[in-house]
């Protein structure tokens, strides 16, 4: 495209696909990828018009990201490779090294059979909360299915669940100091840790104090714990 005369000149004749043209750097030859050997492949032309000429003679899969520098060095990407290549020299890979860390953590999966540090069945017998390697766990007595509570770095021990089975309560090791937390359920339709959609957990007794050993009352309208060792107390 002339920009003084605003014409259009074609200048490849090749009946196929012809496709990202570059400049050299004297604007006097004009690089691009073609598919005239079968597969894309570097041609060169007069910036004018006229015969092509094969740069690179590669097979089997095609060319792409044809691009120039300044100095006539040509660049490109082949079979997930990045080259370089001189007009008249043979095609150079170019080696990439990169440090990065890992996309995602790496995870195991840990059988949690056995080697539980304790336990606690629910009022109505259908499942047992228990403490293995720090987490808090909930399975089914009938399903045999387990469930997560907790996954914190922090360890968690002394969980029961509450007289109605509606929550479970545990003392956790987090922010350098021993709190009590809660974990409930939310929807009203559903009944079981092991099966519920949606859990809530939220801190029950969190002071610059240590608190830990939960134990739920008769009611579960209160709830006692020993708070740094040596003293015993009941929070509404």
């Amino acid at each position: 495209y002339d920009l003084a005369t605003k014409q259009y000149s074609k200048l490849s004749s090749f009946i196929g696909e012809d496709r990202d043209p570059v400049y050299s750097a004297d604007g006097n030859t004009i690089y691009y990828l073609s598919e005239e050997s079968g597969s894309f492949n570097i041609y060169k032309m007069a910036a004018a018009g006229g015969a092509s000429t094969a740069v690179t003679h590669l097979d089997k899969d095609p060319i792409r990201y044809l691009s120039m520098s300044k100095d006539g060095l040509i660049c490109f990407a082949f079979r997930g490779l990045l080259y370089t290549v001189r007009d008249g020299g043979q095609p150079q890979p170019l080696m990439v090294s990169t440090a990065v860390d890992k996309r995602y953590a790496s995870e195991i999966t840990v059988p949690v059979r056995g080697g539980a540090s304790e336990m606690s069945p629910s009022p109505n017998g259908k499942e047992v909360v228990f403490v293995k390697r720090g987490e808090v766990f909930v399975t089914s007595v009938k399903e045999g299915t387990t469930r997560r509570i907790t996954n914190t770095p922090e360890e968690e021990r002394s969980a029961s669940f509450s007289p109605d089975g509606r929550s479970i309560i545990y003392a956790s090791e987090r922010d350098s100091s021993w709190n009590i937390y809660v974990t409930k359920l939310t929807r009203p339709d559903e009944h079981q840790f092991f099966n519920a959609t949606v859990l809530k957990e939220e801190p029950l007794i969190a002071t610059p104090a240590e608190e830990f050993q939960p134990v739920w009352s008769p009611d579960g309208k209160e709830v006692a714990y020993l708070e740094e060792r040596n003293a015993v107390k009941i929070y509404d």
